[in-house]
């Protein structure tokens, strides 16, 4: 059972909200909040439990019953037997498949993947985004690549990260290399444009984004700072730094291996 596509359209456009809103609610409350997930579930390709109903009724403005009428797919209970003491295991003795019911049940800190490169030494090729939404999220919905969710403890507290201020984006190229290689994914902390105390940060260079290690040059007057690339191939300048276009420092990586 899929959703009925217009009733779902009409009731967005009633409490006027879009996918990308949604795709935050869920990453907020923990759940899997990524477009791909999110359209799996409204052409039920994937199962839809009682608390994601509950949490969808109160995005739509509207009751659970309602929900369930409309779609959504096959519907999976959370309820946790207590003699469950193996991860993912059923009354009947077999492996669920389904782990959203075992996620740990704490607040998540929603931060949105930009679906921008960062061009690392070629300049890249994508756009900024300029639209800011009621959660203070600069990116438009074509511009929403993902949502990810960190646990609050370690955004707040590791990060020290404010979710409105940060940013994920996917970097490449080789200028920056061995330290970033293209494929990373770094989360950028847009409320930081200071290259004090030096460090990695994205830049706009007037063609795309590209990330940078940026150090302040003592006693240069007016304020200069230069513009490192880890790998020796690639030469290091030095500009005012009133003319640098600094969107953020990098404080978090994730890379493949």
């Amino acid at each position: 059972m899929v959703f009925n596509e217009r009733w779902f359209r009409d009731r967005l456009y009633a409490v006027k909200k879009t996918q990308a809103d949604l795709a935050r609610t869920m990453a907020k409350a923990g759940r899997s909040g990524d477009r791909g997930t999110i359209s799996r579930l409204l052409k039920g390709d994937r199962k839809i439990d009682i608390e994601e109903i509950s949490i969808l009724a109160k995005f739509l403005n509207c009751s659970s019953d309602e929900i369930i009428e409309n779609g959504g797919g096959a519907v999976v209970t959370t309820t946790r037997s207590a003699n469950h003491h193996q991860f993912g295991d059923t009354d009947d003795g077999q492996i669920s498949t389904d782990l959203s019911s075992y996620a740990p049940q704490q607040e998540f800190t929603a931060i949105p993947e930009v679906d921008i490169r960062a061009g690392l030494g070629g300049g890249g090729v994508a756009q900024m985004v300029n639209a800011t939404d009621e959660n203070g999220y600069t990116t438009e919905v074509e511009d929403l690549r993902d949502v990810w969710g960190f646990p609050n403890g370690y955004a707040l507290q590791e990060l020290r990260v404010d979710g409105k201020n940060a940013r994920l984006i996917e970097v490449q190229g080789d200028s920056m290399e061995p330290t970033l290689t293209t494929g990373d994914k770094v989360m950028v902390d847009c409320s930081q444009k200071s290259p004090t105390p030096p460090g990695l940060f994205a830049l706009w260079d007037g063609l795309g984004v590209v990330v940078k290690r940026l150090e302040h040059i003592l006693n240069s007057d007016p304020i200069k700072i230069r513009i490192i690339s880890d790998n020796e191939r690639h030469s290091n300048v030095e500009e005012l730094l009133d003319e640098v276009n600094i969107i953020g420092r990098i404080i978090w990586l994730a890379r493949r291996v």
